[in-house]
């Protein structure tokens, strides 16, 4: 019940009036559309494979010309910290995308 409360509440005034003014049983069958609606919109937001790689290589491309001026940046603590590192993590501390799907630990390296 409280999902379904939270989700309500997402919902534009003038959309929570119209289902309070439907029977139950056209309730569910309103939500059931609305909930299939908004799965569609969210599928149309993500990326195909295709875009997803593109954007990824564009991502790592851009991250190894600005390496040299991020390491710059940081204190001497954190390069040797990186400097110890694998070249898979150290790509990955650098904000690149490994094959395996991990997120970059970047944030983790600079408080």
């Amino acid at each position: 019940m409280r999902l379904y409360y939270r989700w309500l509440k997402t919902l534009p005034t003038y959309s929570r009036a119209e289902l309070t003014e439907l029977k139950p049983a056209d309730r569910i069958e309103w939500i059931e559309k609305r909930l299939q609606e908004e799965q569609a919109r969210e599928s149309e937001k993500q990326l195909s494979e295709k875009d997803t790689k593109a954007v990824m290589q564009w991502f790592n491309d851009h991250i190894s010309k600005q390496e040299a001026a991020f390491l710059q940046s940081l204190p001497e603590t954190r390069r040797i910290e990186l400097k110890k590192m694998s070249e898979p993590m150290r790509r990955q501390a650098f904000g690149k995308w490994p094959s395996d799907g991990k997120r970059p630990i970047l944030a983790a390296l600079c408080p």
